[in-house]
């Protein structure tokens, strides 16, 4: 349960991340 609450946390941060790369472009 806690595993797959971190990955989804990753998961979420990985995507605001990218979301960012794709406005700065």
């Amino acid at each position: 349960e806690e595993t797959r609450l971190k990955a989804e946390e990753e998961t979420r941060l990985k995507a605001k991340e990218e979301a960012k790369a794709v406005e700065e472009r």
